[in-house]
């Protein structure tokens, strides 16, 4: 399971945007993805965060 927390892509190729400011996060109704603490060296041990919207 740990790989699918590394895509940046939905099943049909689109683009799922990389946010990294807090405040537009929080403001989304769409699907995005984030690393975590904003930092790209933790995607090797945490892969990405996605809101709520991108598993739909």
């Amino acid at each position: 399971m740990a790989e699918n927390l590394k895509t940046s892509k939905y099943n049909d190729g689109t683009q799922i945007p990389n946010i990294t400011d807090y405040t537009q996060w929080s403001q989304l109704s769409t699907g995005a993805w984030s690393y975590y603490d904003n930092d790209v060296a933790n995607n090797a041990k945490y892969g990405k965060l996605y809101n709520w919207y991108a598993f739909f």
